[in-house]
């Protein structure tokens, strides 16, 4: 079977690529992006219809809009960790972070990106 890389993959990996030369900010700043996406991506995938009409009226999503589609996915998926996962992504973009510190809250990015793919391809073989 082909792998096809996701958008939160293909950021990810970027992520590491630019952790590993010691590019920190802009790690951060893909780390981040890797589950915002993913979360918006979910969104529309679940129709979660509030909030994509929100969105919609105002032409980009704020940080309400993504708590609140973290959370619906959350209870919809019955997966809290998504809700985790958010809050590195959170953490991640918000603080300055040591490389090894980093290093230690992208794992929890990219068990959210593994979750990711495997939600959005449910079905597809």
């Amino acid at each position: 079977m082909i792998r096809v890389l996701t958008v939160p993959d293909v950021l990810a990996l970027d992520a590491d690529e630019l952790l590993s030369r010691g590019d920190v900010v802009q790690a951060s700043e893909k780390y981040y992006k890797a589950v915002e996406e993913g979360i918006k991506l979910l969104a529309r995938k679940y129709e979660l219809n509030d909030i994509l009409s929100r969105v919609k009226e105002k032409g980009f999503w704020d940080m309400k809009d993504l708590d609140d589609a973290v959370y619906e996915l959350s209870k919809m998926l019955n997966k809290k960790e998504i809700i985790e996962y958010w809050e590195s992504a959170i953490l991640i973009i918000n603080a300055s972070l040591y490389p090894e510190d980093l290093r230690e809250e992208a794992k929890k990015v990219k068990e959210f990106v593994s979750l990711f793919d495997e939600i959005t391809n449910r079905g597809v073989d």
